[in-house]
């Protein structure tokens, strides 16, 4: 029924309900929660019924992985999926984000509104074009034209770089609230945000990876 409510065609509600179903029973997280965020997260990631098994084996891989649970995971991934689809990021890639920010223990409504800030104000940056971009670049270790290109053909790298740019400038001795602020993120949750996703790359990196690859696979569950 609730499959139903959240959009999964008929045809399809035998293979969701598998894949529901074995992904509460490997991960412990409840039927019915897991039927609400799967559905949640495919409908706005636009994930195939399909790949649905892909995603369940993607977060129980992270979950097992890192020091987040898979319901951790799962809940900030429906948290993010919208912010992360219109940015462009790849299903997989927002799985791994989600999975960097559980273990982080960065909360699913402060991971989204940061998000959602933070993009913007890359995007209008990248509008803007003239000294914004230009900081921009300059972070990202890239020219203004190579930044544009990146953010056109490949969101996922765009934000990898965006991250490494801040973990660089840290290491190098810069102060990453100043380095964001020049960017025109203020916030102090936004700063905090991306001050532990810089500092901890390594992470971030790692769950971006695990999650193309366990996807590709689709058979943790």
């Amino acid at each position: 029924q609730i499959g139903a409510q959240i959009g999964i065609g008929a045809e399809e509600l035998g293979k969701f309900t598998d894949t529901v179903v074995k992904f509460s029973l490997t991960t412990g997280v409840a039927a019915q929660e897991a039927t609400l965020l799967l559905g949640r997260i495919a409908e706005m990631q636009d994930v195939p019924t399909s790949q649905m098994e892909n995603l369940g084996s993607a977060i129980l891989a992270l979950g097992t992985a890192s020091a987040a649970t898979d319901e951790e995971i799962l809940r900030i991934n429906e948290s993010i999926a919208t912010v992360g689809n219109v940015f462009g990021l790849s299903s997989q890639a927002v799985t791994g984000l989600a999975a960097a920010l559980a273990t982080l223990r960065i909360r699913p409504e402060l991971a989204r509104g940061s998000l959602t800030r933070v993009f913007g104000e890359m995007d209008a940056a990248i509008s803007e074009g003239g000294q914004s971009l230009e900081k921009l670049a300059s972070l990202m270790n890239l020219t203004a034209d190579g930044v544009v290109k990146l953010r056109k053909t490949d969101p996922d790298e765009f934000f990898l770089k965006f991250v490494e740019g801040l973990n660089k400038a840290g290491k190098d001795g810069g102060n990453f609230q100043q380095v964001l602020r020049e960017l025109g993120i203020n916030a102090v949750r936004d700063i905090d945000t991306f001050t532990r996703l810089a500092n901890n790359l390594d992470v971030v990196t790692d769950s971006f990876e695990m999650s193309n690859k366990e996807w590709a696979k689709g058979t943790e569950l």
